[in-house]
């Protein structure tokens, strides 16, 4: 059985067309019953690829603001953990001699105010 092909945008040979067939491939491995799979599974592949190709051509402007929103989860997040935790803010609370720790003893000693931005920084370099 050979996989269905749509026509990607972007060229014939294209990664959709590349992505179809290595999930065939896969399940194919699994015998009879991937296969069984793969043809229930690709109409509603065929559908999201469909749905999300006509999201992108009627609103653009969406759609760059999902890849904003994407790039701000995915990389800008990590570096700002990362950031807070070589302040001193980490998953078993604040470092001691670190940053953090000095400037909880010079403003907070043992008590952090509810919603203040130090707890948010404990918070956030904690997950």
């Amino acid at each position: 059985m050979s996989a269905p092909k749509i026509s990607p945008p972007c060229s014939e040979s294209g990664w959709l067309d590349l992505l179809t067939e290595t999930l065939h491939k896969i399940l194919n491995s699994a015998g009879e019953a991937g296969s069984h799979l793969f043809d229930a599974l690709w109409p509603h592949v065929q559908w999201a690829w469909n749905a999300v190709k006509d999201l992108v051509i009627k609103h653009p402007q969406i759609m760059v603001a999902v890849v904003i929103l994407l790039l701000g989860v995915l990389l800008i997040q990590p570096l700002a953990r990362g950031v807070v935790q070589a302040l001193g803010f980490g998953g078993s609370g604040v470092r001691a001699m670190s940053i953090a720790s000095q400037i909880q003893a010079s403003l907070y000693g043992g008590y952090v105010p509810k919603g203040s931005l130090f707890s948010f920084l404990q918070s956030f370099g904690a997950l």
